[in-house]
């Protein structure tokens, strides 16, 4: 009877982690005598739960311009996160490592913009509560893309999966403040993101058709 109980709490444990591990929890099944493999997913689980973490805490100001730069900003951390966990644990596929440099390159230097634009925009504060309420509405589905389950050969096609879909999070980000935004800067970032990031989505989906 006791058995019976404990093995009924271990799947209750498992439902509520299934449920709310969130986005890219997915070690488990894949290949656990590569040692490269344990610690590059380990580590970005763990920069996941930190990013959504992050996320999930910005602060509401009154403007959704301003909202969405302190949502992206650590997204595009946690990018520059991956790109380098992959680079350090094993990542052999040199198209692979181009983008991740490119990654780290290219998101570091947005990341200031966005820190420079959010006290710019803090000068001149445009609040409304109302299109806050709606934006945030669409901002808090985009956490719903999940790799739970999915297996990898090695660490290129973790990497490569993993990133397609932080990129497609970005994109969805980006398509959302489209909607809300009058600022033309924030339009204009939010365009080169979805442009950018859409080819590179298309690029690793090549790769991931050659990787063995």
């Amino acid at each position: 009877m006791i058995k019976q109980s404990e093995f009924l709490i271990s799947g209750i444990l498992i439902c509520i982690i299934l449920v709310s591990g969130g986005i890219f929890i997915y070690h488990n099944n894949n290949n656990i005598q590569d040692p490269n493999m344990i610690n590059y997913l380990d580590k970005d689980n763990k920069l996941m739960d930190t990013m959504m973490s992050e996320m999930d805490g910005i602060p509401h100001t009154g403007d959704v311009s301003i909202d969405f730069l302190y949502g992206m900003i650590p997204h595009h951390e946690s990018a520059v996160s991956m790109s380098e966990n992959f680079l350090q644990h094993g990542g052999e596929n040199e198209e692979l490592k181009k983008i991740a440099n490119d990654i780290i390159n290219v998101q570091v230097s947005e990341i200031e913009d966005m820190k420079q634009l959010i006290q710019e925009l803090e000068k001149n504060i445009q609040i409304d509560t109302d299109k806050e309420t709606d934006y945030f509405k669409e901002y808090n589905k985009t956490a719903n893309h999940t790799m739970s389950h999915q297996t990898f050969k090695n660490v290129d096609e973790a990497f490569a999966k993993g990133m397609i879909t932080h990129h497609q999070m970005a994109i969805d980000m980006s398509e959302t403040i489209l909607k809300y935004t009058d600022n033309n800067t924030i339009k204009n970032m939010a365009e080169n993101i979805i442009d950018t990031q859409t080819k590179e989505i298309q690029q690793m989906e090549s790769i991931i058709q050659t990787i063995k």
